[in-house]
Formats: structure tokens, C-alpha cells, sequence
């Protein structure tokens, strides 16, 4: 069973995990353009020298884990892509109290400039890599190629979109729904396939998690113990849990639904 509150000794491992950068990720996302890379891959569908030279005039960036990216010089103006790691992004009350907005994984945007930008606080989990450009580098890029736009618009509406479908998570789901859909959208997004199932390996830990879906951390650990005891999900430690039938979990998740034309 997955223990109603987490030890300081599943914290202390939790710490260590998040401390080793993600494995499996490619290196060299930005120079030469990489697939895995959302940007890179999006580029080179319209023009491989789209592609070439958006990796070209990015410039990477280490991050240590715990360090704030939303701090970085032209970080709200410019692109960022995370190559490796993971970071959340949240939001702080003046008197403390969090709201984690979202998550961010290997190959997805952190910044689009003016395109959309988030303000608040974009902190690594573990140590990251970032390619970015800086607001004059992308003024100029997107001046000379004038078909970037559309791309990042496209990316854009993406994140605008996951952030939608966290207000009616946060509004409208049940405890059980939102932890099942946190563990989809994880598993789809970073999910590592293995022999048992869709393997995830969490940089966050249960605060953060809670904090994500505007819950306690008791009851995030509760909600995975009846995963867990319907054969959901497998539990190996804390930050590593594996799905066996991502098709199952997914059913627990309501579907938002489409308005149609009417005749």
C-alpha cells in the first residue's frame, strides 16, 4: 500500500532522483535539429533550413536542480526549450500559499516570447538543459523567417490549451479523477514504455503534486493506494510507478464535451 503520508525517508529518496538528470533524452536537441525536440520537429515539417537555423542561435543553458529559470535574463521575451530534466512552473501568493500551474518535460517549450508568456515561477526539479534565444536573437529570427510564427503560435495554443484543461480539473474533477489524469497526461507526455507497462519516473514529489491538483498530499497518497489496490497502478517507490493499461486509467478520466453546429 502507498502510505497515507510521505516519510522524510521518501522525501530524502525522492531528493536524490530528482538530483540525476533524466536519462534517455537526447543531448543535442537544439544543434542539429532533433525530433524529440518540439520546436525543432516542428520547424523542420515547414523547412529543414527553418529548422537548421532556429538550431543554430539557440545557445544551451545548465540549470542545477532547484535553481529558478524564470529569472534568466529574457526569459519571459525570448524561447526556451527544455532538452533535458523537468520543471514546474507555479504561482506564490504574498502570503506563501502555491498554485504549481503545470509541468514542463524534455523537448516541450518553457517560453514563446510574445507569443505566450506565463509570468510566475519556472523552477528545475532536477538538473536541466535549455536551449534559448534571446528576445533580440528571436525579433531577428523571426524576421528573416517570417514562417516561424505560425509554428510557435501552433505550440502556443497547445500550452493554452493544457492550462484550460487544468481550470476544469481544478473545478470540476474528483480527488480520484485528477490523480488519474496528472498520471495520463505524465504518462503520455515523459512516459518511458517497459516489459510491465508505461513506466513514469517522478521528479516531482507528493507536495508538488498536491500542490498541481489542489490537493493535500495525504490525499494524492490515498487517491494512488486505491490506484493501486484496482490494479491501476504499480507502485516500486515513491518517485517510480508503472501503468499497466493506460486505456483503463484513461476511463477514469471524464471527457470534456464538444459542443457541435447546430443544423
Amino acid at each position: 500500500m502507498v502510505p497515507s503520508k510521505v516519510t522524510a525517508e521518501d522525501m530524502a529518496f525522492e531528493r536524490r532522483e530528482r538530483a540525476r538528470p533524466a536519462k534517455g533524452v537526447p543531448p543535442d536537441c537544439g544543434t542539429p535539429p532533433d525530433q524529440h525536440c518540439s520546436v525543432c520537429s516542428r520547424f523542420a515539417k515547414v523547412s529543414p533550413d527553418l529548422s537548421s537555423a532556429f538550431a543554430e542561435r539557440v545557445r544551451p543553458v545548465h540549470y542545477a536542480a532547484g535553481d529558478e529559470i524564470s529569472t534568466a535574463p529574457g526569459f519571459e521575451g525570448g524561447v526556451s526549450v527544455l532538452t533535458s530534466g523537468a520543471v514546474m512552473q507555479s504561482q506564490v501568493l504574498e502570503d506563501g500559499r502555491r498554485q504549481v500551474t503545470g509541468f514542463v518535460y524534455p523537448g516541450e517549450a518553457l517560453a514563446l516570447g510574445g507569443v505566450f508568456s506565463v509570468k510566475g515561477f519556472a523552477t528545475a526539479l532536477s538538473a536541466c538543459d535549455v536551449y534559448e534565444m534571446a528576445p533580440r536573437e528571436l525579433a531577428s529570427f523571426l524576421d528573416e523567417f517570417p514562417a516561424a510564427w505560425p509554428v510557435l503560435s501552433d505550440i502556443a495554443g497547445i500550452n493554452a490549451n493544457r492550462l484550460l484543461g487544468q481550470i476544469v480539473l481544478l473545478g470540476r474533477m474528483h480527488a480520484i479523477e485528477r490523480v488519474a489524469a496528472f498520471l495520463v497526461d505524465f504518462a503520455k507526455r515523459a512516459g518511458t514504455p517497459g516489459r510491465d507497462g508505461i513506466i513514469l519516473s517522478l521528479p516531482m514529489d507528493r507536495v508538488e503534486i498536491a500542490d498541481h491538483l489542489g490537493m493535500n498530499p495525504e490525499t494524492v497518497s490515498r487517491q494512488l493506494a486505491r490506484l493501486k489496490s484496482d490494479g491501476l497502478v504499480l507502485v516500486e517507490r515513491p518517485s517510480r510507478l508503472i501503468v499497466p493499461d493506460l486505456q483503463a486509467l484513461n476511463a477514469l478520466i471524464p471527457e470534456i464535451a464538444v459542443q457541435t453546429a447546430a443544423k
